[in-house]
């Protein structure tokens, strides 16, 4: 009998005394059945008993599934000590608090002026897959979000590591951090769909938490992910290509045909033709820090990958990946 709850009205009445103590009475205290033969348990007794577990494991099983398919996506939990660095670390800037406001136009900013970019994520206004009407609410329901969170809880900054103090705007590279009750700004962006994650640090652990944030959202269909228009992009098993009409961000999903290991770079190719195929390519000077990293990368052919940035539609297309966060790697076998 598949997984159900067809027996669960005689589960219900199930009397959990030992065998052979007389009969077994429903909960209303009439008999329900009278055990017999030596043990004490009838036919009906044992099919009872059998559905009862079947129906307890149905449920474990189907909870377990149902954590594992669809884990908490907490973006109010306390942000992991590890996945950027301290407050402390601060301490060195020209700032005269480390707690942040939300300035009139909709930007995150210091005491003194000194604004903070959320780093390693991007938002929806910067996808070029997307209509811009789509852009536009999106950005909206954005600044509506941040707008809420603030007006909850004082923020602070916290920097991310591996990343240069500034970005070429004079911008801090970060996260916002609640005060009073700890959370990630940029988890929780992510997990309403109104951002998609962009690896530009080197932090693994940091990358792993986005990325579980953004597949809540996506599994959801929220914000981003309940456009028409796809974000992830499916190479053609058989051809190597993918369409990618214009320059700009794009996540492209496929297997790894073959990797080409040159000296100072890295090919994975999604096809058999380089020419007309998509590739990802990394530079192995920038992979100088992380020899695992690039040991793993050489070795994806035959697995099914997820390799996300700037994509230029040229020769099949093509996205530079500069750090190890850009691509997720799915499964390890062929189909």
């Amino acid at each position: 009998m598949p997984c159900g709850f067809s027996n669960f009205g005689r589960s219900k009445a199930w009397d959990p005394s030992p065998f052979g103590q007389g009969g077994r009475r429903s909960r209303s205290g009439g008999a329900l059945f009278r055990a017999s033969g030596p043990s004490g348990t009838t036919a009906a007794a044992r099919a009872g008993r059998f559905s009862n577990h079947r129906l307890r494991f149905c449920i474990l099983a189907a909870s377990i599934t149902a954590y594992t398919a669809f884990p908490v996506f907490a973006e109010d939990q306390p942000e992991d000590p590890h996945s950027c660095q301290t407050r402390q670390q601060l301490e060195n800037e020209p700032f005269k608090e480390h707690r942040l406001h939300l300035t009139a136009a909709g930007r995150l900013a210091f005491g003194d002026g000194t604004e903070l970019r959320l780093g390693d994520i991007l938002f929806a206004d910067h996808l070029p897959d997307l209509p811009r009407d789509s852009r536009n609410a999106l950005e909206a329901a954005r600044q509506a979000t941040l707008a809420a969170r603030f007006a909850d809880t004082e923020m602070r900054a916290c920097a991310l590591a591996g990343e240069t103090a500034r970005d070429r705007y004079g911008r801090v590279l970060g996260d916002g951090i609640g005060l009073i009750r700890p959370f990630s700004l940029r988890r929780h962006l992510l997990s309403q769909g109104l951002a998609v994650v962009l690896p530009q640090s080197a932090d693994a652990g940091c990358c792993n938490a986005l990325y579980r944030a953004e597949a809540g959202a996506r599994l959801g269909k929220r914000g981003v992910w309940a456009a028409s228009a796809p974000l992830i992009r499916n190479v053609d098993p058989k051809t190597g290509t993918v369409g990618l009409p214009r320059f700009g961000f794009a996540i492209v999903e496929g297997w790894i045909s073959s990797v080409g290991d040159r000296e100072r770079d890295l090919y994975l190719n999604f096809g058999r033709d380089w020419s007309t195929d998509f590739t990802a390519t990394l530079r192995k000077q920038d992979f100088s820090g992380a020899a695992e990293d690039l040991a793993r990368f050489a070795d994806l052919a035959g697995k099914r990958v997820r390799v996300r940035g700037v994509a230029e539609p040229w020769q099949g297309g093509r996205i530079a990946v500069s750090v190890p966060g850009q691509i997720e790697i799915l499964t390890p076998l062929l189909p």
